[in-house]
């Protein structure tokens, strides 16, 4: 007998609870939509906003963009003729196979162009280098 009383008087808690939420689901429902309606009038004002600038910008953006590329393609071609692969090194690291990697990022110590994290036996190895040359 006890464990009915037990029982009904869980149930009947279960149910006070479910009751009371129930009657504030709906009070929830509405604070959250005026924000919500708040929020989207906002995005859109934004994106509005956003539009404007890059119909302001875009011949300016367009052309910095192409002088930017082709000052990168000429640093790189640069460097590609003034560097020189460190044959040494390749010699003392043919054959390793234990590579690690680091967080700090570095240039490869054998074509001083690709940053890597990549080490082998405390040497910067690009993924390049580390294909072609050992």
């Amino acid at each position: 007998m006890s464990g009915f009383i037990l029982a009904n008087s869980v149930l009947t808690v279960f149910l006070v609870i479910l009751a009371i939420l129930w009657f504030i689901l709906p009070f929830a429902i509405f604070g959250t939509k005026k924000k919500l309606d708040l929020l989207i009038e906002s995005s859109g004002e934004t994106n509005r906003l956003l539009a404007k600038l890059a119909g302001e910008n875009t011949e300016s953006t367009t052309t910095l963009t192409s002088e930017v590329q082709a000052e990168q393609i000429d640093e790189v071609e640069t460097k590609k003729n003034d560097n020189e692969i460190n044959l040494e090194l390749i010699e003392q690291l043919k054959g390793i196979k234990a590579v690690g990697f680091n967080k700090k990022f570095s240039a490869c110590d054998i074509c001083h162009l690709g940053k890597t994290g990549q080490i082998i036996s405390n040497h910067y190895v690009c993924s390049n280098c580390k294909t072609k040359y050992l």
